[in-house]
């Protein structure tokens, strides 16, 4: 992202990645089942989901298919795990975990931290 990340730019990379056909959505597949398990739960979105605090350039009606299992698209799941470790981030360093000393947090970080430790092995700078 050149030092300079937004949801834009994270839009952007994924799609390029699916042009090149190197997206590879289903090496994230157990992320992916651990965020839908956190934030979809018996038919509807978990109170955990309110506090991504995902903006409207988040995409966040796209994360909410994906979530619920509507949308499957490996692009749009990428994406969609990518607005999640955007957002997990940003709150981390910018939002109100620190109010409450990061409790519940440490599984949302290992599977965002596997998630990026994948992309860069797989899509070096």
């Amino acid at each position: 992202m050149g030092n300079f990340a937004q949801a834009g730019r994270i839009r952007a990379k994924v799609d390029e990645w699916a042009g090149a056909g190197n997206l590879d959505a289903g090496l994230y597949d157990a992320e992916l089942v651990y965020f839908r398990n956190r934030y979809f739960a018996d038919g509807k979105l978990t109170y955990h989901f309110d506090f991504l605090f995902l903006r409207n350039s988040d995409h966040p009606e796209l994360v909410k298919a994906v979530l619920e299992g509507a949308n499957n698209d490996p692009r749009d799941r990428m994406l969609a795990l990518l607005m999640i470790v955007w957002r997990l981030r940003n709150n981390l360093f910018h939002g109100a975990k620190w109010a409450y000393e990061l409790r519940d947090q440490r599984e949302n970080f290992t599977h965002a931290n596997s998630i990026l430790m994948r992309i860069l092995d797989r899509h070096p700078a």
